[in-house]
């Protein structure tokens, strides 16, 4: 299947909780398309601010390390706002993952 075909029905396909927000392409070195995968969150306040993240959105990070990337908007609701964009090495290396919440089911 040659990769326009490919990328064409992975958009079709894409379901919600895919684990990114937007698909994107970038050329490596050789001149070859390469997959760009972004997770979009927001902040009213600064880089200190704590960002939510799904245990499905962390994994399939972790499963694309290379191709991932975080696009934050921080002081979104500033005229100060700004765009931070964090690489998966660096999401992994320099952040913390704190678990906040649990699912609780009945026995």
């Amino acid at each position: 299947m040659s990769k326009l075909k490919r990328w064409t029905n992975f958009l079709r396909t894409k379901k919600e909780n895919e684990g990114f927000d937007v698909l994107s392409f970038e050329k490596d070195e050789n001149g070859e398309y390469k997959e760009k995968y972004i997770e979009v969150k927001s902040t009213k306040e600064n880089e200190g601010t704590p960002i939510d993240i799904t245990s499905n959105e962390v994994e399939f990070a972790k499963e694309h390390v290379k191709d991932y990337y975080l696009y934050r908007i921080v002081n979104s609701n500033t005229n100060q706002r700004y765009l931070k964009i964090v690489t998966g090495e660096e999401l992994f290396s320099n952040y913390s993952f704190i678990p906040t919440s649990f699912k609780i089911y009945s026995k």
